[in-house]
C-alpha cells in the first residue's frame, strides 16, 4: 500500500511489486528516509537483465529481496543468480543507512551520459553511477561545502564484480567535485568521504 498519508507511521516498506519500474519509483519517492525492501519473485526476474535490475535498485536507494533457502513464492538459491547479488553486494552494504539528498542541481551525469543519484550514509555521500552507455562518464557533485564540509574529499569506487574499490583524494572547487569516472557494465559506486573523517 503506497500511501502518502500512512507513511509517517511506518519505519519502512516492503513493496511486493518493486521490481516493477513504477511501483519501485512510487514506494523510493516515499522512502526518502526509510529503508526499502523490494520483492523479488523468482530467478528469471532478475536474470532477463541482470545488470540493469540491481542498478535500477541502487539508483532509487531501494534493497532487492535476497534468495535465501525456504523463501515462500519469492526468489530461491541458486548459483546462476547469486552471482549477481555478490557482484552488486558491497554496493548494497554501503546504501544501508543511506537518505536522499534533496538539493536542487546537486548531481550532474554530462551529456546525460548515465542516471545517478546522491545519498547520505552517516558523514559520507553515495553516489551510484548506472546505466552508462559508454566506458565513463564525468560526473559533478554541486554545494560540497554544505554536503562535505572540506576541501579534499576521499573517494572510493566500486564497479560489480570487483572485490574492492579504487580509492583517490580529490579536490572541491568553487564548491564543486568534478569527477572523472570509469564504467563497467555500465555502472560506478561512489563513496564520498571528507578526508578528515576517512580515519574516523
Amino acid at each position: 500500500m503506497n500511501r502518502l498519508d500512512m507513511m509517517e507511521y511506518f519505519d519502512g516498506v516492503f513493496n511486493e511489486f518493486g521490481y516493477l519500474g513504477f511501483n519501485l519509483n512510487q514506494s523510493a519517492f516515499l522512502t526518502f528516509y526509510k529503508p526499502l525492501i523490494c520483492w523479488t519473485p523468482d530467478k528469471a526476474t532478475v536474470l532477463r537483465s541482470p545488470d540493469r535490475f540491481f542498478q535500477m535498485h541502487l539508483v532509487m536507494g531501494a534493497f532487492p529481496m535476497a534468495p535465501f533457502p525456504g523463501n515462500d513464492h519469492s526468489i530461491r538459491p541458486d548459483p546462476e543468480v547469486e552471482r549477481y547479488y555478490l557482484d552488486y553486494g558491497q554496493m548494497f552494504n554501503a546504501l544501508r543507512g543511506r537518505t536522499w539528498v534533496l538539493l536542487p542541481n546537486v548531481l550532474e551525469v554530462q551529456d546525460n551520459k548515465a542516471l545517478a543519484n546522491v545519498f547520505a550514509v552517516g558523514n559520507a555521500l553515495v553516489v551510484p553511477v548506472v546505466m552508462g552507455m559508454e566506458d565513463s562518464a564525468r560526473v559533478y557533485l554541486r554545494q560540497c561545502d554544505h554536503l562535505l564540509r572540506t576541501s579534499t574529499v576521499s573517494v572510493s569506487i566500486w564497479s560489480p564484480g570487483d572485490e574492492g574499490p579504487v580509492t583517490r583524494r580529490c579536490e572541491v572547487h568553487d564548491n564543486e567535485l568534478d569527477l572523472a569516472v570509469p564504467l563497467k557494465r555500465g555502472c560506478a559506486f561512489l563513496i564520498l568521504k571528507p578526508v578528515a573523517n576517512v580515519e574516523r
